[in-house]
């Protein structure tokens, strides 16, 4: 049975995702999420460059957290945007999905993270029962090479 995953974030690296998602044989794409209207309706595969895989993006983030999967992969942006990422992430956790990121590489090392960053997280990892998994992609070899 593949993982099911829904993709919060169509940027260099939500793209990069979706493409292997698709490719592997032990993860399905079960939605994507984005913040463009412009991608509102648009065949995942065609966001990129691919063709069409029969999902559509959506910008109703609650309707794509309704769908059955197992955990969303967020791309939002940078950790300049950290309250948003939080909250984003937060909504994934409570509605019952394990959480994995790049976008906030403060929480790489939580214990030196600042705790107003990290305690909503807890938190809902807390309440939901799920987990928030972050990792960097700097220095990308680390994570692309190593493993």
């Amino acid at each position: 049975m593949a993982h099911k995953v829904i993709v919060w974030g169509t940027g260099v690296v939500g793209k990069l995702v979706i493409r292997e998602l698709l490719d592997h044989p032990e993860f399905e794409l079960a939605g994507v999420i984005v913040h463009d209207p412009a991608k509102d309706g648009v065949d995942a595969g065609t966001l990129i460059g691919g063709s069409p895989v029969g999902i559509a993006a959506t910008t109703d983030v609650q309707s794509a957290l309704d769908t059955d999967a197992s955990a969303v992969a967020y791309f939002g942006p940078t950790a300049e945007f950290a309250l948003e990422n939080i909250q984003n992430m937060g909504l994934a956790l409570r509605s019952g999905k394990h959480v994995v990121s790049t976008s906030m590489t403060p929480l790489v090392y939580p214990d030196a993270c600042p705790v107003e960053l990290r305690a909503e997280l807890e938190k809902a990892c807390a309440e939901s029962g799920k987990a928030c998994f972050t990792t960097g992609i700097d220095p990308g070899f680390a994570n692309d090479l190593f493993p």
